[in-house]
């Protein structure tokens, strides 16, 4: 299995470092459009045998900029692939979530904002995705559209990595960058590009 794996353009929140999560949809910026537009370039002589992309909007409005490309792929849109839930700091400055933390008995993995998903949480939703998507679709090579942080997460998942603050950090793509991944017929690693470039 072959994997191309893009995050969303950047939008107007991720310009003024609004927590998207699920619960606020964001919009493509003029400068997420772009990123789009230069990202499906870059995908334009590549075939897929499926892309599936979050269903909130701003990794929809990124993953119909790269389909103009491949008009014989249908999008399958699915929740499977949102972004970790902040829960109550959806829709808040980041710097709320992040002083949340500081002031948490909690390790950075382990803090679960209410009604939100931990880092842990994620990985393991990450974790449980990808071996379904992997018994299901083995062979096949897909593009998928989807958000910084459950990228990571699948980045880390895919190199048996722990889910700690560092090595989220270190593998955290940038808007529109590509990743690549391939896995042979037992699902292991073989090979993998992490995409930091932000076009």
């Amino acid at each position: 299995m072959k994997l191309f794996i893009v995050r969303h353009g950047k939008t107007t929140h991720n310009e003024l470092g609004i927590i998207q999560g699920t619960g606020v949809e964001g919009e493509l910026s003029d400068l997420g459009i772009e990123q789009a537009t230069v990202a499906a370039q870059q995908l334009q002589n590549e075939t897929f045998d499926r892309i599936i992309s979050s269903d909130l909007n701003r990794c929809k409005q990124t993953a119909d900029i790269i389909g103009k490309h491949h008009t014989d792929n249908q999008i399958e849109y699915t929740p499977t692939l949102r972004e970790r839930c902040a829960g109550v700091f959806d829709g808040q400055h980041k710097k709320h979530y992040y002083d949340a933390i500081e002031v948490s008995p909690l390790s950075w993995q382990s803090y679960r904002p209410e009604n939100g998903e931990s880092q842990l949480d994620l990985i393991q939703r990450v974790g449980d995705f990808h071996t379904k998507l992997f018994k299901k679709h083995y062979g096949e090579k897909i593009l998928a559209v989807s958000h910084g942080a459950f990228i990571s997460a699948w980045l880390l998942h895919a190199q048996g990595k722990s889910m700690n603050r560092e090595n989220f950090v270190g593998v955290h793509p940038l808007n529109c960058s590509i990743s690549k991944m391939e896995f042979d017929e037992q699902g292991k690693l073989i090979d993998i590009h992490m995409g930091k470039t932000d076009h």
